[in-house]
């Protein structure tokens, strides 16, 4: 060919001085090099998997969201609320961002475990068309984390929902990057410590206000309630937005028929209607699929986390759910604290108020048979603290058959070496030797 009779480069480039139309047909003729087509970059949208909640009432809570998640680089946790409210905070605060800053991505990573965490960051990799991703061998984390830490891909902000667990390694895999920013929700202030690295960054939430309560419940029924009745129901609930969404899903599916007032006249009947009416689940789609929509298997998910945390705290709420909330007697919880087993007998038995105390015994033992079963071992210790009180009246017979359950189930459920096995086997053989001195002199 023409072109190779060149052999020399100075040569080559001397002619195509001379000669440069000789060389623009060369280069003509040359076939052209093989081009990578990269795919056009996706526009920023949101992973939220959520529905906006048209009934949404507390917009002024979302101010200082919005003023700390407003920096650079910056991280924020909701505090002290519940579960369910932080996560319906989030997804607002979610929508507000899109709808003020189109270009900036969203993203929604729940953050309760490894597998939903790395689930989340697929679901990135997916949206934002990350090369590689698909190849066996892709750390798709890895992929991801180095995505967000690249600023040349725009400002984004990510809410890691239900960070519970200190030990899942996150940290490593969110990098500081000015462009980006996160939203942690959490019941486990330790956990989102990890992440922040200061507790100024807790925003503290207190809880739902009457008003606002009252404004959830009206937009619930959508329609014309009495005042009055509502009053009365949201008081009742505590204010408590998960609770009024769910009565408020009863009345309004059997409208007419129920009223607030009816629900009311239901609720406050006996302990099994309130039950159950507080077990029924209100079907929220605006709430992670795995988690429970009623607010009673709420209560006992967070009741059972925090037994799972700090054993001597959930007895100490044992203990006071047994009383009205506005006159717990400070020495008995000073006790509580001190002597789980037997501290509230005790005060209530010095004072010779040995029937209020059996009956608080028998109540906690009969609330924990229905909702723990009747070998669970807090069960179990409730079965021993009935016991001592009746050991401590001298009622060894009927002591006798329920240190024999106690003592037996404990040692099935803890073994014989656990402390609560221990100290019931003690007090089993003090009244054992009580009841044979008493028929000696008998």
């Amino acid at each position: 060919m023409w072109v190779q009779r060149w052999t020399d480069t100075g040569l080559f480039w001397w002619s195509a001085v001379k000669n440069p139309l000789g060389l623009l047909t060369v280069m003509l003729t040359l076939p052209a090099l093989p081009t990578e087509t990269l795919p056009p970059r996706p526009k920023p949208s949101s992973t939220v998997p959520f529905r906006r909640d048209l009934d949404f009432v507390e917009r002024e809570v979302l101010t200082e969201i919005r003023k700390k998640c407003s920096e650079p680089a910056s991280r924020a946790a909701l505090g002290l609320i519940s579960v369910e409210r932080k996560s319906q905070l989030a997804i607002e605060y979610s929508y507000l961002v899109r709808e003020e800053h189109p270009q900036r991505w969203v993203f929604w990573v729940f953050a309760g475990n490894v597998a939903r965490f790395e689930e989340g960051y697929r679901t990135i990799a997916d949206r934002v068309k990350l090369p590689r991703r698909d190849e066996p061998t892709a750390d798709v984390v890895r992929l991801v984390s180095n995505w967000l830490g690249d600023e040349a891909n725009g400002q984004w902000i990510m809410i890691l929902d239900n960070v519970d667990d200190p030990a899942v390694p996150l940290s490593s895999f969110l990098p500081q990057t000015q462009t980006g920013s996160i939203l942690i929700t959490s019941r486990n202030r330790d956990a989102a410590f990890r992440l922040l690295g200061s507790d100024r960054d807790i925003i503290e939430i207190e809880q739902m206000g009457e008003s606002h309560a009252l404004q959830l419940l009206r937009k619930k029924i959508g329609g014309e309630i009495d005042e009055a009745d509502a009053v009365r129901l949201v008081q009742v609930l505590d204010c408590m937005p998960l609770a009024i969404t769910q009565a408020a899903a009863y009345i309004k599916q059997r409208a007419p028929r129920i009223t607030v007032s009816r629900y009311l006249d239901v609720f406050r009947k006996s302990d099994e209607d309130q039950e159950s009416l507080l077990n029924r689940d209100a079907g929220d789609i605006r709430r992670d699929p795995s988690a429970k929509n009623s607010i009673i298997t709420t209560w006992q998910i967070s009741f059972e986390y925090i037994r799972q945390q700090t054993a001597s705290a959930a007895q100490l709420l044992s203990w006071m759910s047994l009383f009205d909330r506005q006159g717990i007697p400070v020495d008995l919880l000073r006790r509580c604290c001190t002597d789980n087993s037997s501290g509230a007998n005790s005060i209530l038995g010095n004072q010779g108020k040995y029937e209020a105390a059996e009956e608080m015994q028998r109540r906690a033992l009969e609330g924990r048979e229905k909702v723990l079963g009747k070998e669970h071992p807090d069960t179990l210790i409730s079965v021993h603290n009935l016991t001592y009180l009746l050991h401590e009246q001298k009622r060894y017979e009927e002591a006798e058959v329920l240190y024999r359950r106690a003592h037996a189930g404990l040692q099935a459920t803890l073994g014989a070496n656990h402390p609560t096995t221990i100290h019931c086997s003690k007090n089993y053989l003090s009244m054992l030797k009580e009841k044979e001195n008493k028929s000696l002199a008998g």
